[in-house]
């Protein structure tokens, strides 16, 4: 929750218990909120930023997005994600921005009924992601070595940042190597054919 005039995020704990996680710089009110490849950001007004949370109540500039001149408010208004970027609204100038932060790939359909074989492959410089042996989704390339990809937080499948999986998962594999189109295709129609 955020507030007007004091820009300031407020995270639920319980009934009746509220923690401030902190001011979006000297803003005056927070607009759009979301998680965005499990970053918080925010929007704002009357700059029309956008920040970052970066954990203990501090927040750093994204970055501003409406320049319209004389006027008093700039909104950073309305934010949603797709086809891993995320795009936000802005007013006056009716504009809509789109950006990323980090790498990610997804398949923006709904997943039809029944047994599906899914692969996520990463190699240097790109995320791929197939169903059914079919490549649906591509990152764009990257440098993997300006990312840095150690973690201590421990692999989380099914439970993503807009909402748990609502299924099932079988036969998982983790492979310490990149599995080839043709190796992909081979598995999904032995699973797929199940």
């Amino acid at each position: 929750m955020a507030t007007w005039r004091s820009g300031r995020v407020y995270r639920f704990e319980d009934v009746g218990s509220w923690t401030d996680i902190g001011r979006l710089g000297e803003e005056l009110e927070v607009m759009g909120m979301m998680v965005h490849n499990g970053r918080f950001i925010g929007g704002t007004l009357p700059l029309a930023q956008v920040h970052a949370y970066d954990g203990n109540g501090k927040w750093s500039l994204w970055q501003r997005l409406d320049f319209t001149p004389d006027v008093d408010y700039r909104r950073a208004w309305t934010m949603a994600e797709h086809a891993g970027e995320v795009y936000c609204s802005t007013l006056p100038s009716g504009k809509v921005w789109a950006a990323r932060h980090g790498r990610q790939v997804s398949w923006d359909h709904t997943m039809p009924p029944g047994w599906h074989h899914i692969a996520a492959v990463k190699t240097d410089g790109r995320l791929a992601l197939h169903v059914d042996g079919k490549q649906v989704a591509e990152s764009t390339g990257f440098d993997l070595s300006s990312w840095n990809l150690e973690s201590d937080a421990p692999l989380r499948l099914g439970s993503g940042m807009n909402g748990p999986f609502n299924g099932q998962l079988a036969d998982l594999q983790i492979h310490e190597r990149a599995l080839s189109e043709s190796e992909i295709q081979a598995s999904a129609a032995r699973q797929v054919g199940k």
